[in-house]
């Protein structure tokens, strides 16, 4: 389906709606290009957020509330993924010393392994699917972008 499908009939505003489904659109075909690219890691990309967040913490543990709260999908359920990482070895749970209630986190050796050849692999494939912009172009983007973001 085309986007001008997608668009109102007010030449004010449409321009504005334009962007918001080009952009939703872009953002749904990056997911699906970044989760193609994990695949042979057998990790999702929700699960690669995770371990990156944990890899950026390391060696300490931080708390599956930290994770969520960091999570680039607010929506993703971190405990749920963070049971996975865990069944997988990637990380493993810890009882906090402060309050016995809270469970924390932290990733292993093999999750960090794992994170840092995923990354080195997803960066390279992201880098080369954004070369059909210049560098010019893609600071002017990233300023637009950050004109929208809410956080």
């Amino acid at each position: 389906m085309r986007i001008d499908q997608h668009v109102s009939d007010s030449p004010e505003q449409e321009e504005y709606l334009k962007l918001g489904i080009k952009i939703q659109s872009t953002a749904s075909e990056l997911l699906h290009f970044a989760s193609g690219v994990l695949k042979p890691y057998k990790i999702t990309f929700q699960q690669y957020n995770v371990l990156r967040i944990l890899r950026s913490k390391s060696p300490n543990a931080v708390s599956v509330k930290f994770i969520s709260d960091n999570m680039i999908d607010s929506n993703s359920n971190g405990s749920r993924l963070v049971d996975k990482l865990v069944s997988k070895k990637l990380a493993v749970k810890l009882e906090s010393e402060i309050d016995r209630r809270t469970i924390n986190v932290q990733i292993t050796t093999s999750g960090i392994t794992l994170v840092n050849e995923a990354t080195l692999v997803l960066e390279a494939q992201i880098i080369n699917r954004m070369q059909s912009i210049t560098t010019e172009d893609a600071k002017i983007m990233n300023a637009i972008l950050a004109k929208l973001s809410y956080f």
